[in-house]
């Protein structure tokens, strides 16, 4: 086939069926549901609605004894907990990129000027205790457990961290004690995960589940500063990689949920609790981890909606995945991992790729047959339409390479999938590229491609 043979069309029409064939089944068949039934706005006045609290106002108590900071180490990660907010205050996870562990962290201890951004900061109306001291420290064998507490005029609070050794999973039971007659109304508050060296790569966003395939993805520029969702079973905040999220809420605290953004980038969740007047404790359940399969369904399979390859990519991507770190156990590296796998796919779908250029080359050539009828019967309509008609119905519409490349399609769209949104590839070094996750910072690569491109464009 000769590239002066082919017209726009015969590039166009199998793309755009191609791509319009994907998003219609994905669309309507394994997309999750969204909706905006359990989503509202909060009005501006309090005979209306209570509006929504996002500022903490802290206590005038001062500060008694050093900040504390409690070190503790699991299979995961390594986390710290400090006094002040009886907070997470760092938290950092083990990877292991090239038979190289490296530490990748999502929570920095706070510069003195963020305190309503601590995570775990429990908020108490207009009077938010932010000194806490660390009242009992535990090793269950399976997990860690750590009591802070805190207290204001208005309420006494203690937080018992449940730090699991094997799953990416903090528990948090929160006793909450008003004091007085009047009623508090407690607030969680955990900030998106933040990794700086992804700069403008974070595209955090926030993630929803209201029920069983309800899920909702509302990204940073797009939440409006007066929505909130009732009662969720999921809510979390996530960036490219990482996702920090609410996954189980037995004692149901959680009444209202929603964002705040802190600053010009962090995407703060808050959960809003019941309003009480004596003492009462929930059980709240938290995943803060990778957005990855093996790390998400020990705690929720729930969580696997926040994937980039969720839904009809699922199958195809995990295969994908799998197939890739088979690869990569026997080559040490990532990047010949992944020329080896697309090697792999080429060869898979070798019958396909043979197939639809035959049917472009059965395109052509009766585009080229219609041409000759046209010109045949240039001066009879009548002759032309009916010889025009007489040669689709033997040869119908040429389309024949169309079914090889929808074949083709999903596999990938599969691999563009895992290949943007893995974090098997963050830091993973290649020859001259530092991160494949971040691209090739010298375009070597897509050169060499645009010039293999237009070589072979020319020397047919």
């Amino acid at each position: 086939m000769n590239f002066k043979d082919m017209s726009i069309s015969d590039l166009i029409v199998p793309l755009v069926l191609a791509f319009a064939t994907v998003w219609g089944i994905n669309y309507y068949f394994f997309s999750p549901k969204t909706g905006s039934q359990y989503e509202f706005s909060a009005p501006q006045s309090k005979v209306e609605c209570q509006p929504l609290q996002k500022d903490v106002l802290f206590s005038d108590a001062k500060r008694s004894k050093a900040t504390m900071i409690v070190p503790v180490e699991t299979s995961w990660g390594t986390l710290e907990f400090s006094t002040d907010g009886g907070s997470l205050s760092r938290l950092m996870f083990k990877r292991s990129a090239d038979d190289t562990v490296r530490a990748i962290g999502t929570i920095y201890p706070f510069d003195g000027q963020e305190q309503n951004n601590v995570p775990f900061l429990v908020a108490i109306d207009d009077d938010t205790p932010f000194f806490y001291h660390l009242a009992r420290q535990h090793d269950t064998g399976s997990a860690i457990e750590l009591t802070f507490e805190g207290s204001s005029d208005r309420a006494r609070i203690s937080k018992t961290f449940i730090i699991h050794k094997e799953m990416r999973q903090i528990d948090l039971k929160l006793v909450v004690d008003p004091r007085g007659n009047a009623a508090v109304q407690p607030r969680i508050f955990y900030p998106a995960p933040i990794m700086p060296a992804l700069k403008d790569q974070q595209l955090i966003a926030g993630d929803i589940l209201f029920g069983t395939d309800t899920f909702k993805k509302e990204y940073r520029n797009t939440i409006k500063p007066d929505s909130y969702w009732v009662e969720p079973l999921l809510f979390g905040v996530e960036n490219k990689y990482f996702v920090h999220a609410l996954v189980k809420d037995e004692q149901q605290f959680v009444k209202r949920a929603y964002y705040n953004l802190v600053g010009k980038d962090q995407l703060q969740a808050i959960l809003e609790g019941p309003a009480i007047s004596k003492e009462k404790s929930w059980m709240l359940s938290f995943y803060l981890g990778p957005k990855e399969s093996s790390a998400m369904n020990p705690v929720d399979e729930r969580l696997e909606y926040t994937l980039e390859y969720s839904g009809m990519w699922a199958p195809i991507s995990r295969w994908l995945l799998r197939l890739l770190n088979w690869l990569h156990e026997y080559v040490h590296n990532y990047g010949f991992a992944i020329i080896l796998l697309t090697a792999l796919i080429r060869l898979l779908l070798l019958p396909f790729s043979l197939r639809a250029k035959k049917g472009m080359s059965d395109r052509a050539e009766m585009q080229r047959k219609l041409q000759y009828i046209q010109q045949k019967y240039k001066d009879d309509p009548q002759a032309r339409a009916a010889a025009q008609a007489e040669h689709m119905r033997k040869h119908g519409l040429g389309l024949s390479g169309c079914l090889p490349m929808l074949i083709q399609m999903p596999l990938f769209f599969g691999l563009s999938k895992v290949l943007s949104s893995s974090i098997e590839l963050y830091q993973a070094p290649f020859l001259w590229i530092k991160d494949l996750s971040a691209g090739d910072p010298y375009y070597i690569l897509p050169s060499a491609v645009v010039i293999g491109i237009l070589y072979r464009a020319l020397s047919v």
